[in-house]
């Protein structure tokens, strides 16, 4: 497979990932998991692999990642009572051309770990307690926004339980 294998999209994903992931040093796989600053990430000239912008997003796009205003959706509280999966891929769609209007290229979210406390700060993010309608109503948030050529990077995986003294806690799993 050539060097370039990567820009072939003739080849299957699959493919293509690896190749690139063979392509790239590991400073440059560094710098990719960074970012160039909270909001975008580095580019890799030497692969052809231009900056691109992220927005927070699990319920609209995000002010203070793009200084632009966007709908307010519900939260994921409020799309996990209505159990309807197909609600929230409609979500997703809408929350992609939003972030394609502004520039952006992925959206931080949907926030993914289970309600298990009313008194975590960020419970409204989440779905669900159950993890079989989290899981359905996840895959169709992500299925939702990649259906607009918008990439969905699902965030807060578990054990995201508290605000108080959210960067000091240590949660062991």
């Amino acid at each position: 497979m050539s060097s370039s294998s990567f820009r072939d999209p003739a080849l299957p994903t699959r493919e293509r990932v690896d190749a690139l992931l063979r392509e790239l040093r590991l400073d440059e796989k560094l710098q990719l998991v960074v970012g160039q600053d909270s909001w975008r990430t580095h580019p890799i000239p030497r692969l052809g692999i231009t900056s691109f912008h992220v927005t927070d997003g699990p319920r609209g796009i995000a002010f203070h990642s793009t200084q632009k205003r966007g709908t307010a959706f519900p939260s994921g509280i409020a799309l996990g009572a209505s159990r309807s999966a197909e609600l929230t891929r409609r979500m997703g769609e809408a929350l992609a051309a939003e972030a394609h209007d502004c520039g952006c290229a992925m959206v931080l979210g949907p926030a993914v770990n289970l309600c298990r406390t009313p008194l975590n700060g960020r419970t409204f993010e989440y779905f669900t307690e159950d993890p079989y309608l989290n899981a359905r109503l996840a895959a169709a948030f992500v299925s939702g926004v990649q259906s607009g050529g918008v990439a969905a990077c699902v965030k807060h995986f578990a054990a995201n339980n508290q605000e108080t003294g959210r960067r000091e806690v240590n949660a062991l799993v």
